[in-house]
């Protein structure tokens, strides 16, 4: 049986069962991109990302403000990102805790983690951060809405848009917490 944080969110929140059909090396070992049959009438393209970035078009964490201060980081930490994708492949319903919204073909599904090294690059002494998100509801790109929830911080929000321009793509995105 797999075991990942992503699978028990995608049966529970939006009642896609992976568990037999997605295996551990696709989950923790590359990228992969698949058709997945989860029944005889629904299908999901779904990917495993594990971004890597050019050297110099790193993702990073620009700045970072705590009530009124705003810290601009002069040497911004690099993120590090686990992400996995699930695309509806049909028009449909969803099941779960999201049971009986429209699904279509737009949407866009995720789970995932930052890692933010905040020691190596900005200076700061607290180590590296882990920042968990997943979309509560389906993403309609280029905006998307996420939660998120870091071991230190708790709860909060992530919230953004992605614009894709063949197979160069800009984000940005804004991570709250707690959620506004």
């Amino acid at each position: 049986m797999l075991r990942s944080p992503s699978t028990p969110f995608f049966y529970k929140r939006h009642g896609i069962d992976l568990r037999d059909l997605v295996t551990t090396d696709e989950l923790y070992y590359g990228n992969v991109s698949r058709i997945i049959n989860v029944t005889s009438t629904e299908s999901y393209r779904f990917r495993t990302l594990i971004l890597k970035w050019l050297p110099g078009q790193d993702y990073r964490v620009t700045t970072e403000t705590i009530g009124e201060k705003v810290n601009f980081f002069e040497n911004p930490a690099i993120i590090h990102d686990l992400m996995y994708e699930l695309v509806p492949q049909e028009e449909g319903v969803y099941g779960g805790t999201y049971s009986g919204n429209k699904k279509t073909t737009n949407h866009v599904i995720v789970f995932g983690q930052y890692w933010i090294d905040f020691r190596r690059y900005c200076g700061l002494s607290r180590r590296a951060e882990s920042i968990f998100y997943q979309s509560d509801i389906p993403m309609d790109p280029p905006l998307y809405v996420c939660s998120i929830y870091s071991p230190i911080w708790g709860h909060g929000q992530g919230e953004g848009a992605i614009w894709i321009d063949g197979e160069r793509s800009v984000l940005q995105n804004f991570i709250t917490f707690p959620p506004p």
